[in-house]
């Protein structure tokens, strides 16, 4: 029954990746799987994994970001996103941002009055999520790398990149600035199908 309910998502990200033309290169894409707890995130992405064969694939993680960086994460961020990135400007390229809560979130006091709808409400503060330096390296990192970062930019090129992260949270629960990576007009690329799948 599980699986049932996990195919309407996996088929969502499959769309994302090819359009309706399963032949074609994949297109620059990025795709946020959420959902709370284990919510079919890992069916989605062994679909979308499953059909970018053969496509370079990397993976960011925090045990990556550490090895990459030799015991910092933060020098294995930048470190780790080198190659991917100069694949993606030659060749189609699949980055995996596995975890996102593990490496990209940190807890943040929240002040008091917050209430999170951005009116300024009747908050009693508290802990929230924020984003983590690491991920604000990661998004300079890639947003600096124009083509690479899923905008073809003039003229277009061969390459492209292919985000896909997952994470355990629904996407209520994310900080803006990651959801706004994943969504149309808000960094993503011109060229970009961008897509936050919540299967909560």
């Amino acid at each position: 029954e599980a699986v049932e309910d996990e195919a309407p998502a996996a088929e969502e990200a499959a769309a994302a990746l090819h359009g309706s033309a399963l032949s074609r290169q994949p297109q620059p894409a990025r795709i946020l799987l959420c959902g709370d707890g284990g919510q079919g995130q890992q069916t989605a992405l062994g679909a979308a994994l499953h059909m970018l064969q053969g496509v370079p694939s990397f993976t960011v993680s925090l045990a990556s970001l550490i090895s990459e960086g030799e015991g910092d994460p933060a020098v294995g961020c930048v470190r780790g996103l080198k190659e991917p990135l100069r694949q993606a400007a030659r060749s189609p390229s699949l980055l995996h941002l596995s975890r996102l809560e593990s490496w990209a979130l940190a807890s943040a006091e929240l002040p008091e009055g917050w209430s999170g709808d951005g009116d300024g409400g009747e908050g009693d503060g508290g802990v929230g999520i924020a984003t983590s330096h690491l991920w604000d390296l990661f998004e300079q990192t890639v947003g600096a790398n124009g083509p690479a970062s899923g905008d073809a930019g003039p003229g277009g090129g061969p390459g492209s990149l292919v985000v896909i992260a997952t994470t355990d949270l629904p996407a209520s629960d994310l900080p803006d600035r990651v959801l706004r990576f994943f969504q149309p007009g808000n960094g993503c690329g011109a060229g970009a199908r961008c897509v936050v799948l919540d299967l909560s």
